[in-house]
């Protein structure tokens, strides 16, 4: 294997993936001094590019000799917070439109109220597990049942927290890696009107 282009295709992709975090985070909370409109665009570009440079030097790695145990972990690493950054991302976004929904409908978002977190889980046992987990770090009763039409097992934890802080970056990455940890996904919150 060359671990030239191994170490080359580890940093390209997490430095893909800091510079579309970084993006993310002008275009979302408050713009970075000095950065435009049009250079943040161009960044989130160099940012894929980084991305994509990164998995050609990986499969490049790959070809022809397999992966020894810690290269295939070092690549689950890799794989795996991309997966957590990916998801991030898209909960960040779209959080920010649901609370600008409700605080168009009046909702106080700094108050605390019951929100319902929800996941999915790929059978009983990790829902179960996941369950335990979540009321552990967050209090709260949580909810197990079937999912409508999949496989998938539901989990659904009621908190008291304000809607701003459960929208926080932190919050909700750290939703998202302990639903990783069981081979789960976050699918996001929602609070009655």
């Amino acid at each position: 294997m060359g671990s030239a282009k191994f170490t080359f295709g580890v940093i390209a992709l997490l430095l893909g993936l800091g510079v579309l975090g970084a993006v993310g985070w002008h275009f979302l909370y408050e713009p970075i001094p000095g950065i435009t409109t049009w250079r943040a665009i161009g960044g989130s570009g160099i940012g894929l590019w980084l991305c994509s440079a990164g998995v050609g030097f990986l499969k490049e790695a790959f070809a022809g000799e397999p992966p020894t145990a810690g290269e295939r972990i070092v690549v689950e690493q890799v794989r795996a917070e991309g997966a957590v950054a990916q998801a991030v991302e898209e909960h960040v976004e779209g959080d920010a439109a649901l609370l600008r929904q409700l605080g168009e409908r009046g909702v106080d978002l700094d108050a605390p109220r019951a929100i319902d977190l929800h996941f999915f889980a790929p059978d009983a046992e990790r829902a179960k597990d996941l369950a335990a987990r979540l009321q552990a770090d967050y209090g709260g009763k949580a909810k197990i049942g079937l999912s409508s039409g999949d496989d998938e097992v539901s989990v659904e934890l009621t908190i008291q927290a304000s809607p701003r802080a459960v929208a926080e970056r932190e919050a909700i990455e750290q939703r998202v890696r302990t639903a990783h940890r069981f081979e789960a996904n976050h699918d996001g919150w929602g609070t009655q009107l």
